[in-house]
C-alpha cells in the first residue's frame, strides 16, 4: 500500500483499488484501524500497527503548539476585552 493509514483513503499499489481506514483503537502502544476496499465491506480487516518513535515525537511537537496557540488566543481575547471596557 502507497501511503499511510491515517490519511483515511489510499491505493493498494499492486491492483489500484481504493482502500478506506477508520482508527478503531488506541491504547497508546498500538493503534487498530478498521481497513477495506472501498464499496465491499466484505472485505473489511482490522489492522494493528505500533506506536513508533516518530509519530511520539510528531504528537508531542503539535500539542506544545496547540497549547502555545491557544494560550496566545486567550490572552489576545482577554486583553482586547479590556480595551473595549
Amino acid at each position: 500500500m502507497a501511503g499511510s493509514l491515517e490519511l483515511g483513503v489510499l491505493r493498494c499499489e499492486n491492483c489500484a483499488a481504493l482502500l478506506r481506514s477508520n482508527v478503531a483503537s488506541d491504547d497508546g502502544r498500538t493503534r487498530a484501524y478498521e481497513v477495506q476496499v472501498s464499496g465491499r465491506p466484505e472485505t473489511r480487516r482490522r489492522v494493528q500497527l505500533p506506536w513508533d518513535a516518530r509519530q511520539t515525537e510528531r504528537l508531542s511537537a503539535w500539542l506544545a503548539w496547540a497549547t502555545l496557540l491557544t494560550l496566545g488566543l486567550v490572552a489576545a481575547l482577554f486583553a482586547l476585552a479590556l480595551f473595549w471596557r
